[in-house]
């Protein structure tokens, strides 16, 4: 089952990527004008990633929170619904004395890095296409 359980983390963490590029993407187009107001008022492009960074960092952190609190918080529950739902199938007893989800600190630590690692990606690709415009630009081109 090891391999099944890595092809779906890569398909979580390929979601994961796509749903913040495209959150990135979308918050860049919603405050363009915005942007090229703060570029005309002078404004570095590395000051700019940074207002980005820190909102997707936010964004990031507080998935991680919630994440790890709701596994903590959880995972009794979790437990004794998959021993449930297992012991109409289960001819045997030894079903009661598993444990399918475990809280383990390292590995979430590690899952923590990566969607902070993804969000810190997920912002510097829609950046990079800002950069390159110029703010009269921006401001011209106002939907």
């Amino acid at each position: 089952f090891s391999d099944f359980f890595f092809l779906i983390a890569v398909v979580l963490y390929a979601a994961l990527i796509a749903v913040l590029v495209n959150f990135c993407l979308k918050s860049v187009k919603d405050r363009k004008y915005e942007i090229g107001i703060i570029k005309a008022l002078g404004c570095k492009n590395k000051d700019l990633l940074l207002m980005f960074v820190v909102q997707i960092l936010g964004v990031g952190l507080l998935t991680c929170i919630l994440s790890w609190l709701g596994l903590y918080l959880f995972i009794g529950v979790a437990n004794d619904v998959l021993v449930a739902s297992l012991m109409n199938l289960a001819t045997t007893r030894i079903v009661l004395k598993m444990q399918f989800i475990s809280f383990d600190a390292g590995i979430m630590l590690f899952d923590s890095i990566c969607v902070l690692l993804v969000s810190l990606f997920s912002v510097i690709v829609p950046m990079i296409g800002l950069r390159n415009i110029k703010h009269i630009n921006i401001i011209k081109a106002k939907d």
